[in-house]
């Protein structure tokens, strides 16, 4: 397991990124791929009105400029796998289903495990191969293939925590309500 470990951290160094919000994380692309963190839109003129594509609530202030938020034509960027942010992909399993709570009453353990993206480009494999990580291609990753396997034989207690981004800093600033 530590060779495995090992191997795929390899692949995921992961960058201090900006820490004026606690959600935007920026890593090595190795790692993870930029995702839509935030963006900047006007207020609902009416909230009890129902939403449609020409309501202003549904648009962009791109003109919103912030490098200091990592912001650009008012979307912010950060850590996650393409289409989904960190915050989003791991606050749950490395938060509050962690702790014997009203979302985990039984208190049932947690075990996360994160697999750096390492695509292969290649025309034979347009979906980047035995180790890529993105959103969908995580289902064919060799790593996660094996890791399932030990859960099937009853082996999934020797998988443990395998984190190579930031996520617990995340859910931590989350917790203490450090996000804007």
């Amino acid at each position: 397991r530590e060779e495995e470990e090992e191997q795929a951290k390899e692949g995921g160094s992961v960058e201090n990124g900006d820490k004026k919000t606690g959600v935007v994380e920026k890593s090595n692309a190795n790692s993870s791929s930029p995702s839509l963190n935030s963006f900047s839109s006007p207020n609902p003129s009416s909230p009890s009105s129902p939403p449609s594509t020409s309501d202003p609530a549904w648009s962009l202030f791109t003109e919103v400029m912030d490098p200091d938020l990592g912001m650009e034509v008012g979307i912010v960027l950060g850590d996650g796998d393409g289409t989904v942010p960190l915050l989003s992909l791991g606050l749950m399993c490395r938060g509050d289903w962690r702790r014997k709570s009203e979302l985990n009453p039984g208190g049932s353990p947690v075990t996360t495990r994160e697999y750096p993206n390492r695509a292969a480009t290649s025309l034979q494999d347009p979906r980047g191969g035995p180790f890529a990580s993105t959103h969908v291609e995580l289902l064919g990753h060799a790593q996660v293939l094996m890791d399932a396997i030990e859960i099937a034989t009853g082996n999934g207690d020797r998988l443990g925590d395998m984190i190579f981004s930031r996520i617990d800093e995340v859910a931590d600033n989350y917790k203490n309500r450090k996000v804007t």
